[in-house]
């Protein structure tokens, strides 16, 4: 799907971390130079997020913070997306400090994954629909 220009960089942002969501779920196949041991994996979870998801959920909550009062729906949208990086958070947190985090990172996969699905399939949808050019042009 084509996404306006102010949406791109997000949208690019969301492929690494999708493909992090798909290995570390339980019975993921072997995907080239991805971790494979629990142990890896968990230490993938924790550098991804170190190193990428922080900054990505404080662009995109500015980017919310712009978007936020004008359409319920978006604003529906928004707030479960909050809500879910906090659980992703909240997670991490959980699968740094446990000894054996399998199902927990298999809840987090899953998680990861539906949440990167409704930020394209849905909010990234809506907005264009519901925002003008110029509004996002300058995003």
């Amino acid at each position: 799907m084509k996404r306006h220009a102010a949406l791109v960089p997000l949208s690019r942002q969301h492929h690494d971390t999708l493909i992090l969501a798909q290995v570390i779920k339980k019975g993921a196949p072997d995907y080239r130079g991805m971790p494979t041991t629990i142990e890896g994996k968990k230490e993938a979870v924790v550098n991804h997020f170190h190193s990428h998801l922080i900054n990505h959920f404080r662009q995109e909550e500015e980017l919310f913070a712009k978007l936020k009062n004008r359409f319920p729906e978006i604003d529906e949208l928004i707030a479960q997306l909050i809500q879910e990086h906090r659980r992703i958070e909240s997670l991490i947190g959980e699968i740094s400090n446990h000894a054996s985090p399998e199902e927990k990172l298999n809840e987090l996969g899953l998680l990861l994954e539906s949440h990167i699905r409704k930020e394209e399939r849905q909010l990234f949808e809506l907005i264009p629909q519901k925002f003008e050019d110029s509004f996002l042009d300058s995003l």
